[in-house]
């Protein structure tokens, strides 16, 4: 996937070129597994790690994560007595991921070792943590199922300590979203647009 999302940035910037678009710089936007693959994308620029490309062809300003996982070791998916849901999905999600996503459920010789490689390559806590981050907006909601919003607490922290700009939202009255929050979710946009405003402006 994250070499999809590559592909289209060379895309994109080919284009630009042809036909004098003066594309210099971009951010990425998503939501939920999309607010993960677009947090991946920003960090790993740059990087070395073998699993997929990370030649940096246009330089990711910010990021705009929304309820996106940010640690996917099993441990980050329960354990917060704040989240009245953590109990029933916990469980469930953390040990779902782990096991499909390393390819622990089709190779069950897999050592721990090599499982703890794929979460780091899946974790933008790990970029952060091993080559910094950039400026990044995120949202995470308390009535969330699916992804505990103690990942937005965790990726704030990973970037604090590296003293990357970043803006932390919470919707408390939302599930996997932003929808039974207007005024959050109003707030969590204009600070998007502002990143933009600022970030974009500022010359290579």
């Amino acid at each position: 996937m994250l070499n999809d999302i590559h592909n289209s940035v060379k895309k994109l910037k080919a284009l630009s070129d042809e036909n004098n678009w003066n594309i210099t710089q971009m951010a990425t936007y998503g939501g939920s597994a999309g607010g993960n693959l677009a947090l991946l994308y920003a960090y790993s620029r740059g990087t070395d790690m073998p699993y997929f490309e990370t030649e940096e062809i246009l330089p990711v300003k910010f990021v705009v994560n929304l309820v996106g996982p940010v640690d996917m070791h099993f441990s980050a998916f329960g354990g917060d007595k704040d989240w009245e849901d953590h109990e029933a999905h916990a469980a469930l999600m953390g040990s779902g991921i782990t096991l499909k996503l390393t390819g622990a459920a089709n190779n069950p010789d897999l050592t721990e070792e090599e499982k703890e490689k794929h979460i780091q390559a899946m974790s933008p806590v790990y970029y952060v943590e091993t080559y910094g981050g950039v400026p990044t907006v995120m949202g995470y909601s308390k009535r969330d199922t699916a992804v505990n919003p103690k990942h937005g607490k965790i990726l704030k922290e990973h970037l604090d300590k590296k003293s990357d700009q970043n803006d932390l939202f919470t919707f408390p009255k939302s599930i996997h979203g932003l929808d039974d929050d207007p005024e959050e979710a109003e707030a969590f946009h204009a600070k998007s647009i502002e990143y933009a405003e600022i970030y974009f402006n500022v010359m290579d």
